[in-house]
């Protein structure tokens, strides 16, 4: 929670600074817009396009330094819409952990440490979203990714666990983040709205299952 206590306090303090700078004859500010989305990156890295989750594609006006070209990212935004220059402003973008799912080897063990479920939702055929708080002590790194698991003759045909090893770990504070689970490279083996995905995540209450129509 101390990185989103922070996040908070940055943008109420941009403001709160640009309200106290307005006065009667001038315009009112844009409204903020904070979303999950895409940050595709073309050649050269100048070029920059936001993909937001009903997929309108908006140009940056001001860009993100030290991204590699022909690169995607699923990132969390705060930005002002400004028509009359033609593109979106930024004012806050990090990276969203977004990892590709994996098949677990018969010699690996799954790792289900819990973690409170905030809320989980799906993005068009694109992604699954998740906010979770993630229990921490700052003793140990915490390893987290997706594992899936087909069904040929079920449904849900597939099933997304999340994998997480608090590796020993202290609870003295909670980490709230996002996460996403690209799904769109499912295409070719799901169909739509006919095959289902389930995501599941241990929390301290027991198992948390969702379904979503592909």
């Amino acid at each position: 929670m101390k990185g989103a206590r922070c996040f908070w306090a940055v943008l109420c303090a941009l403001l709160m600074g640009g309200l106290s700078a307005c006065s009667d004859d001038e315009q009112p500010l844009p409204a903020y817009v904070q979303t999950l989305a895409d940050l595709e990156v073309g050649n050269p890295a100048s070029r920059q396009t936001l993909i937001l989750e009903d997929g309108e594609r908006h140009g940056l006006l001001n860009m993100l330094s030290g991204v590699r070209p022909d690169t995607m990212l699923r990132v969390y935004a705060v930005y002002t819409s400004h028509p009359d220059e033609g593109g979106l402003r930024l004012h806050a973008c990090e990276p969203i952990f977004s990892p590709m799912p994996k098949v677990m080897k018969a010699t690996d063990t799954l790792r289900t440490d819990p973690v409170k479920l905030i809320s989980v939702w799906k993005t068009q055929h694109r992604w699954v979203n998740l906010r979770v708080d993630i229990p921490m002590g700052g003793q140990a790194q915490h390893v987290c990714g997706f594992v899936q698991e087909w069904r040929a003759d079920a449904q849900p045909k597939l099933r997304l666990t999340l994998y997480h090893d608090q590796g020993g770990d202290g609870q003295q504070y909670t980490t709230r983040t996002y996460m996403s689970i690209p799904i769109r490279h499912y295409a070719d083996s799901l169909a739509a709205g006919i095959d289902s995905i389930e995501v599941c995540v241990n929390t301290p209450s027991g198992w948390s299952r969702h379904r979503f129509a592909y």
